[in-house]
């Protein structure tokens, strides 16, 4: 009867817990995949390990093969149930690749089965009272789960490995999810001790040894190989890609270099040109001194600053491609090279951690965390501060408010972009108004009233005053823009993101060694079932591989994702580059190059559709212009940089309008040599830019030059 009890319960728990997850879980968590399989083998760790527990408590003790018979077929059916009821489900929930949810949900819950069985076996046979079996299996389980994450605490990865949940990633949403041989390594260690418990259990079952002093006198023959084994383990984990030391990552970043500030920057050999690693201690000691003016914080702390030369090196060491990531209680920030744009705002939740909460030292709060950190930034974009996009955001009605962005939850459900921006600007208004003290104790304690003698709403309702000073009539490129980088969903409201992700990668691949056609392939698969821009951008830079010039050009005139609100916009400059090469038409390709011009996404975009429109528009050599957007685009030849650096100095103007023509040679000039590294060269050509100008170009240019002057002067070229 207590069985049929059991039994008839695991099955309402596992109905209820997989409907649960469908019904109100986010898109992304309710389709069959990844996040389902390790939500459902998180909650069947809990209820399987007791379950057994109980059911072999009563049975004949030390028989191996009638134990696992009796528990195999319950424990089969309730780890079946979700994976039913998610496939039964799919008229209603689509999911978006069943065989990859399949293959994730056999690889991620079956196994947690499989080790709550062994281990819930050996709490059932040597646990004599029913207390003790509690104890023993909330003991086992908590131990164990605080253990897996240790290794993602004190060490700079990311990702861990727990029996209870299979791999957690960290948070951070790489699209493209796999598990590495890793994942089965960590899993076979699991079972392996699983079984040598058991192995243990029989042999001390079978010399009658109840109490430990009597198990102590049974030599069981299996300790050594145990000893061996996890021997074994320790010397084998960085190896395997279990755990990643520092001293594992210091060994291939062999750089150090203490710069201002307190500050030491680990690199490898060749990351960086002579000029480029003046610029970045230059960059690094500003931002730390600039953050820490803005906080009022007057000592400098050790951080220890980790630059990968690849995204492929930074996914193996720290488990993701992209994300930057800070671990303030470390006092240490993990970055890419390419990713450097954002050193400043993780400085900041390293400088920050002393006022943050224990155990990761930032605030519990998402928004006051990321706030706090985009409010030192000048700019958004290169061009717009989060103030200026933060009105907009709300002029457009895209938002209503920052105080569910500033919840727990709250900054996650949004879209990144606008969580960011209002984050940002919210916070910058409380250290503007109020001073950095309190700033800084809000970080901690989360306490607007007490601080402020104000609620949030009523702050909220200031910082929204105060942002009526950007709320100016807005044209038709201020919307567009707007909507571009804010009106989107949360990545969590994406259900085929893991799909696309992987469809994404493999055709970044394919890329790679040059498989262009199939690669095209596959972008085109994934335009099918989304309206992803780097997929458009990927299809065309296929085309424009293979030559088929006319192709690229139609795929961006008639692909309906092209001309989405969300695509459109970063597509005029790729647009306007793809008719000068396929037709020689200067003038239409400029049409193209002012919309990218009049979009202004960014600093980058915003010059070189500039540099277009003034230098290429207006050259003679119309055939020189699409030999070097050519050269961009596809050449791999060795001398390719030196020959697009002729190709620049030999054009030459059409018209009277010489100085914007020189000014914008210049700049692409400029571009090529910091594209290479040679930082005292390109500002040598930003120098000669006349800067007499007072329109955007020229105040982005005066930025660089600043910025350049400050690092590298004394500037000598022969």
């Amino acid at each position: 009867m207590q069985k049929d009890r059991s039994l008839i319960f695991g099955i309402l728990y596992y109905i209820v817990i997989s409907l649960a997850i469908i019904i109100f879980g986010s898109p992304l968590f309710r389709v069959l995949g990844f996040e389902y399989a390790g939500l459902i083998s998180l909650f069947a760790s809990v209820h399987l390990l007791y379950y057994v527990v109980e059911r072999t408590s009563s049975g004949k003790k030390g028989d191996i093969l009638t134990t696992i018979q009796d528990v195999s077929p319950p424990v089969l059916l309730f780890s079946t149930i979700p994976l039913a009821i998610s496939l039964l489900g799919t008229p209603i929930i689509p999911n978006c690749d069943i065989v990859y949810g399949i293959v994730m949900y056999v690889k991620i819950v079956y196994p947690t089965a499989f080790i709550a069985t062994l281990f819930g076996i050996h709490y059932g046979w040597v646990s004599k009272t029913p207390a003790k079996r509690k104890i023993n299996v909330a003991a086992f389980w908590l131990v164990t789960l605080l253990i897996s994450f240790l290794p993602g605490y004190i060490n700079p990865q990311i990702f861990v490995y727990g029996w209870q949940y299979g791999y957690f990633p960290g948070f951070v949403w790489d699209a493209a999810m796999s598990l590495k041989p890793a994942y089965w390594w960590s899993r076979g260690i699991m079972i392996f001790f699983g079984i040598h418990f058991l192995l243990d259990d029989i042999a001390f079952i079978r010399a009658g040894a109840q109490t430990r002093k009597e198990r102590l006198k049974v030599k069981s023959k299996y300790w050594l190989l145990l000893l061996l084994v996890a021997t074994l383990i320790e010397s084998t984990l960085g190896v395997m890609g279990i755990t990643v030391s520092h001293v594992i990552v210091e060994k291939k970043l062999k750089i150090s270099r203490k710069v201002e500030g307190n500050i030491i920057l680990h690199y490898a050999d060749s990351t960086f040109t002579e000029d480029e690693e003046v610029l970045l201690k230059y960059n690094t000691s500003h931002y730390a001194s600039e953050i820490r003016a803005l906080y009022g914080i007057t000592y400098n702390k050790p951080i220890d600053v980790y630059i990968y030369p690849s995204e492929e090196m930074y996914d193996r060491y720290i488990g993701t491609k992209s994300a930057s990531i800070t671990k303030p209680w470390l006092s240490e920030v993990h970055i890419t090279k390419g990713n450097l744009v954002s050193l400043k705002h993780e400085l900041v939740h390293a400088i920050l951690s002393d006022h943050g909460n224990f155990p990761f030292d930032i605030s519990w709060s998402t928004g006051l965390t990321e706030g706090s950190a985009v409010a030192v930034e000048e700019d958004y974009d290169g061009i717009r501060g989060c103030d200026e996009y933060a009105a907009r955001i709300l002029q457009l009605k895209l938002a209503s408010g920052v105080r569910e962005i500033m919840s727990f939850s709250g900054f996650a459900s949004n879209a990144s972009g606008k969580s960011y921006v209002f984050a940002g600007s919210f916070c910058k208004y409380l250290i503007r108004a109020y001073g950095d003290e309190r700033f800084l104790q809000l970080y901690h304690s989360r306490d607007y009233d007490k601080l402020y003698g104000k609620s949030l709403s009523a702050l909220e309702a200031e910082w929204v005053s105060s942002l009526h000073i950007f709320q100016t009539p807005m044209d038709h490129y201020d919307s567009l823009r707007v909507q571009f980088y804010f009106d989107r969903l949360s990545i969590v409201n994406e259900p085929c993101l893991r799909r696309i992700g992987r469809m994404t990668e493999d055709a970044e691949e394919r890329y790679r060694l040059r498989k262009y056609a199939v690669a095209d392939s596959i972008y085109e698969l994934i335009l099918q079932e989304s309206d992803r821009l780097d997929a458009i951008r990927g299809r065309v830079y296929c085309q424009l591989q293979l030559h088929n010039m006319q192709a690229a050009l139609a795929i961006l005139d008639t692909s309906k994702a092209a001309a989405t609100k969300h695509n459109s916009p970063a597509l005029h400059l790729l647009r306007g580059d793809v008719i000068a090469m396929a037709t020689g038409d200067l003038q239409k390709a400029q049409g193209e190059w002012a919309e990218a011009l009049n979009m202004e996404l960014s600093d980058r975009s915003f010059l070189a559709a500039s540099a277009r429109i003034n230098c290429f528009a207006q050259a003679k050599e119309i055939g020189s212009v699409q030999e070097y957007l050519q050269n961009i685009y596809f050449s791999t030849t060795s001398d390719a940089f030196e020959k697009r650096i002729q190709l620049l100095s030999n054009l030459s103007s059409s018209d009277s309008a010489q100085n914007s023509f020189s000014d914008s040679r210049n700049y692409l000039l400029s571009a090529e040599y910091a594209a290479k590294g040679k930082l005292k060269e390109s500002l040598y050509h930003l120098r000669k830019i006349t800067l007499q100008g007072d329109n955007l170009f020229y105040t982005l240019i005066a930025k660089r030059v600043e910025r350049l002057n400050a690092a590298l002067v004394p500037i000598t070229l022969q």
